[in-house]
């Protein structure tokens, strides 16, 4: 029973807009033919004639207009509901401040036209007043020059759509989520979770990069190896990671290339460039997590090891780098010049379609990765 009791006055409260909307649009529709029944009735029935005439035609003119500026305004503001509605898709919908804005403009002009013509059907002339009210229109928009600055960029920003609210973005040196795109300004909420507002003119003036449309990541890493590392072992160690990129299947295998780039200070320099397959920056890290952890097994697994700045003195104990894989890397890279199947500049087609997307990835032991039997 309680709930009942709270529920109806609940409901009143939510009592529907459009159909109190409804029912005053038929008002100043009935308000018109009323005013053009009386009319009719006025001029054609009883037959006024002279200042009675005058008058009566004068004020049902000043009613009819009245009733249709009101009908302008319930029309433009049913209109700009109904768009709000049929584009209501969650955090990119049409923003609903600026679609009211667009109605009550349409509504604005439409009651200038309006009454301009009961001026006219008055007998009242109307050049002078368009004048003055041009000399006073240009001092007006002078001085509010900034804030119409700002609503013609909100506009736009809708038209153009560089970002949409919710979207992660980059303008000028800040880095953030788009909040809500209003009419004066755009607010944005920084990686420090403080809120950002710039005005709407100097956010379209500012450099743009939406990171939420990219269609994938740049994976771009440079690996530096010891000077010690054989040519041989070199080799091996590109070849094992471009079969890594070709392997994995959340790497786009074009383009995924690694190249030795040159030679560093302390290092032999090696470059890993490819796109992983997300646009979610969280299974980026994660996926840029287990390569990096596959790199490190293959360059442990072709006895390299990476590099670091310092100097190395070496001392009667040092054994220096295993021979044994030293020896066995040697000794593939051997296997693949005799075999003429040397990964120099790149794999051919066909070992490339043998390698593609064969590499099991969660890794094993991983959660939601079924386990081996």
């Amino acid at each position: 029973m309680p709930s009942r009791c709270v529920s109806r006055p609940l409901s009143a409260r939510r009592r529907p807009r459009r159909s109190r909307g409804l029912s005053r649009t038929l008002l100043a529709v009935a308000a018109i033919l009323l005013v053009a029944c009386l009319r009719y009735v006025a001029i054609d029935v009883i037959r006024l004639t002279g200042t009675q005439r005058e008058v009566v035609v004068g004020v049902l003119a000043v009613l009819a207009h009245a009733a249709l500026i009101w009908l302008i305004f319930l029309l433009a503001a049913r209109s700009a509901d109904a768009v709000i509605r049929m584009r209501d898709m969650g955090a990119y919908a049409l923003d609903a401040q600026l679609v009211r804005l667009v109605s009550k403009l349409v509504a604005a002009l439409l009651t200038i036209y309006a009454l301009v013509n009961l001026a006219e059907s008055l007998g009242v002339s109307v050049a002078p007043m368009l004048a003055g009210l041009g000399v006073g229109g240009l001092a007006v928009a002078l001085a509010v020059r900034p804030t119409l600055e700002n609503i013609v960029a909100g506009f736009v920003l809708f038209a153009d759509a560089p970002v949409r609210v919710g979207e992660f973005c980059q303008f000028g040196d800040k880095m953030g989520t788009v909040e809500a795109i209003g009419l004066r300004s755009v607010r944005v909420r920084g990686l420090d979770r403080t809120v950002i507002t710039v005005p709407n003119a100097e956010f379209c003036q500012l450099q743009l990069v939406n990171f939420t449309r990219r269609d994938a990541i740049l994976l771009h890493a440079r690996l530096q190896l010891r000077y010690e590392t054989t040519p041989d072992q070199l080799r091996l160690v590109l070849a094992r990671l471009r079969e890594l990129l070709i392997r994995h299947p959340r790497v786009s295998p074009d383009p995924a290339r690694v190249r030795f780039v040159g030679y560093g200070a302390s290092s032999l320099d090696l470059e890993i460039f490819a796109f992983v397959e997300t646009r979610d920056f969280s299974e980026f890290l994660a996926i840029q997590e287990d390569l990096n952890l596959r790199i490190k097994d293959i360059v442990a697994a072709c006895g390299a090891e990476f590099a670091f700045p310092s100097q190395t003195l070496y001392l009667e104990r040092s054994h220096g780098l295993d021979a044994a894989l030293t020896k066995a890397a040697e000794t593939e890279v051997a296997r693949w010049r005799s075999e003429n199947r040397l990964p120099f500049p790149d794999y051919d087609e066909a070992t490339r379609r043998e390698l593609s997307n064969n590499l099991d990835y969660p890794p094993e032991g991983s959660p939601g990765r079924p386990a081996s039997r």
